[in-house]
């Protein structure tokens, strides 16, 4: 069976409801589907290989992605889904942050090293403002205890910088960098993608919005 090819009549994303029209072939059948995703949570990739998990907003049912090679020899930009149960809300956050995902052996035992040298309680942040929305993405804030927060995806670099406590911006801008992680939509990063990136090293449960430039 020859899977149908998308109909790409319209604009695959909805701008204003976020779901993504996505059309992977499903692997048991070879029948091509026509699913409605949430972009922002959707695990984006063209490596052959297990991509990640997502639900269809339509009819409910979540699949497993992996990579496909298209018409073009060489080029992944096709999937394969394959149904599946649908997961715990722990295992779909654990999935979607998990900050790891891409990086070395080595560079994992880095980071590690660098979160148990800060302590072993996160700085928990109480105030977020996105203060540029890409190239570079941008955010400022503040800790519990009154340290101000520097986060910076610029150069496909995420840079994450802490100041003194009671310290101005600027001196975040200035302090110690405390995490840099190589990502290659760091310059535009949504403020969700960020918090989930850097979900081991903040403690994002007290923080009850993050503002936009246009809001402030």
């Amino acid at each position: 069976m020859n899977p149908r090819k998308p109909d790409f009549d319209k604009h695959p994303l909805d701008l204003k409801t976020g779901r993504l029209l996505f059309t992977p072939v499903l692997r048991s059948t070879g029948q091509r589907l026509d699913l409605e995703v949430d972009y922002n949570l959707f695990p984006r990739s063209k490596a052959l290989g297990h991509h990640g998990n997502v639900q269809d907003l339509k009819s409910g049912k979540w699949y497993s992605i992996s990579g496909k090679e298209c018409d073009i020899p060489g080029c992944n930009c096709d999937a394969w889904v394959e149904e599946i149960t649908p997961p715990s809300s722990v295992d779909v956050l654990q999935e979607w942050c998990n900050i790891y995902e891409g990086l070395t052996d080595e560079e994992i035992e880095e980071i590690e090293k660098a979160i148990l040298q800060r302590g072993e309680t996160k700085p928990t942040l109480i105030y977020l403002e996105q203060t540029c929305e890409f190239t570079p993405a941008q955010w400022e804030g503040r800790t519990a205890d009154d340290r101000p927060v520097y986060i910076r995806g610029r150069h496909e670099v995420l840079s994450v910088r802490m100041g003194p406590i009671r310290g101005s911006i600027d001196d975040a801008v200035r302090g110690e960098e405390i995490m840099r992680l190589e990502h290659e939509e760091a310059d535009v990063l949504s403020s969700l993608e960020m918090v989930c990136l850097l979900s081991n090293v903040f403690d994002f449960s007290k923080l009850k919005k993050i503002i936009s430039t246009s809001e402030s």
